[in-house]
């Protein structure tokens, strides 16, 4: 390039425009690509570093199918599947794959995120527990889902009006493990009255009830579900 180029902005000494040459006004405006959050960053920010809590919504949202779910030995932990893969790494995630990291709930800062979508700002330092309208305290008129329910049986009548009234076909929810004894929690799926009863009350455990979330499938007409809140990431699943 002659100084006579470098004057005038990469353009000849009759004013063309040089071919292959870009100015550098050009190059100072354009914009850098947003980085591709995907499951390295994932892997290495929360599975790894005790954020995680077993919620399964990264496995669940995968469309790859390349993540699977641990629930044995106290380990509740999603992993890589893939083949010729370490356990940090993701072929899918190398070409731009984000849906484990957006499913994510305690990924980086998602709830102003998620408070500009739903309400046109972010949380102020005071609504520690998000942004609300009101706060009411309640319990079900139902003196049967009162007695089963943890705290007043709200969440269990809430789904039983959603299932009676064709709001839901089914919904995601947490039962004991076999007698009840172990008190491990196991994802299932509520369809009647009594699916809703059995599965009443918290859950002090994992409960990634995003796990049943195929077998909800079966029978359904439409893809409406619920997830009650027995385990804190499902809120953000709601």
């Amino acid at each position: 390039m002659t100084a006579d180029t470098d004057a005038k902005g990469a353009r000849g000494t009759a004013g063309a425009a040089v071919p292959g040459l870009a100015t550098a006004s050009l190059c100072q405006t354009r914009r850098v690509p947003p980085e591709k959050l995907q499951w390295k960053e994932l892997y290495a920010e929360v599975v790894t570093t005790g954020l995680c809590t077993g919620c399964a919504g990264c496995v669940i949202v995968c469309p790859h199918d390349v993540l699977g779910y641990r629930d044995d030995e106290g380990i509740y932990r999603p992993f890589q599947t893939e083949d010729g893969f370490g356990p940090d790494d993701c072929s899918h995630g190398q070409k731009g794959c984000t849906s484990c990291t957006r499913a994510c709930p305690r990924f980086r800062a998602w709830e102003p995120e998620i408070d500009e979508f739903l309400f046109g700002r972010a949380r102020r330092v005071d609504e520690a527990s998000g942004v609300f309208k009101d706060v009411v305290l309640a319990k079900a008129t139902d003196p049967v889902l009162q007695e089963v329910g943890q705290d007043g049986g709200l969440v269990s009548a809430i789904l039983l009006y959603a299932l009676e009234h064709d709001v839901i076909d089914a919904a995601l929810v947490s039962y004991l493990e076999g007698d009840g004894s172990t008190w491990k929690a196991i994802p299932g799926v509520a369809r009647t009255k009594d699916d809703i009863l059995a599965a009443a009350g918290s859950r002090y455990t994992y409960s990634a009830n995003t796990m049943a979330y195929n077998d909800a499938g079966d029978g359904a007409t439409s893809p409406t579900g619920a997830i009650p809140g027995h385990h804190r990431p499902l809120h953000h699943d709601i």
